[in-house]
């Protein structure tokens, strides 16, 4: 009983989708048969096994073998259909929004310290190489940094922030240049938070220098500019140095 009541239920719900699809219904319902004994079979059934399948399970004819075949493919083109494609890994191009820009000028001064009690660059490699001069960073060193800002030249002044980064001494002979990438981060005031990012080359045994500006983050998001360096404090015997940083930064 149980499994023909479930026959019936499945050619109904099969002849229902052929109707919605405009398909002629597969079969009639089953109907019940006149006289059944729990625990017995029709007598029907015991007929034969061809008649069998073709009374108790109509579906399983041929018609309904291919509805089923074409329910499952329909089914399975509509999952493909609404499927979310990740192929890509980035979108349309679009026109940019111009945005207002701005211009900020900053100030302050940049304390680098190789030698003394606390030091604030710290040796991370330097070059084995005959000759290679008594200059406390000789060519091929490489520093880690991380110098305090202050308003003042004073390192007892107020501290507006610091400079984390590397810079490695990247000149021969006689000369001393820097290759220089430093990330000035600010801790007081409307730019706490924020910061620049400054990639250059920095002559270090000149007076004046200019380093770029290349990048920001926080309120310095997609910062340019520039910075103009003057010396304020040298010692060369330990290349402790204090140096003036005038700031011209241009951001969003």
């Amino acid at each position: 009983m149980l499994l023909s009541s479930l026959h019936r239920r499945l050619a109904q719900q099969l002849n229902q989708c052929h109707c919605h699809l405009g398909l002629q219904p597969l079969h009639r319902p089953l109907q019940r048969a006149q006289s059944e004994s729990p625990g017995l079979l029709p007598p029907a059934i015991s007929a034969s096994s061809e008649s069998t399948t073709s009374a108790a399970a109509p579906w399983l004819s041929t018609t309904g073998i291919r509805s089923i075949l074409f329910l499952s493919c329909a089914f399975l083109i509509l999952c493909v259909t609404f499927s979310p494609v990740h192929g890509k890994y980035y979108s349309k191009t679009v026109p940019c929004v111009r945005m207002g820009e701005k211009v900020t000028y900053l100030h302050f001064f940049f304390h680098d310290t190789l030698v003394g009690k606390n030091p604030s660059a710290v040796l991370i490699a330097k070059a084995s190489l005959p000759n290679n001069g008594t200059s406390p960073a000789p060519f091929g060193s490489l520093y880690a940094i991380d110098d305090p800002l202050t308003v003042g030249p004073e390192l007892t002044s107020e501290v507006v922030g610091s400079a984390q980064g590397l810079w490695v001494s990247s000149a021969q002979g006689s000369q001393t240049s820097l290759i220089a990438y430093f990330d000035f981060g600010f801790t007081t005031g409307e730019f706490n938070g924020s910061s620049i990012s400054v990639f250059s080359r920095n002559p270090v045994l000149e007076t004046e220098r200019e380093l770029a500006v290349v990048g920001g983050r926080g309120k310095f998001k997609m910062a340019r500019g520039f910075a103009e360096l003057k010396t304020y404090f040298v010692n060369p015997a330990t290349g402790n140095a204090i140096v003036e940083y005038n700031v011209t930064v241009i951001h969003y």
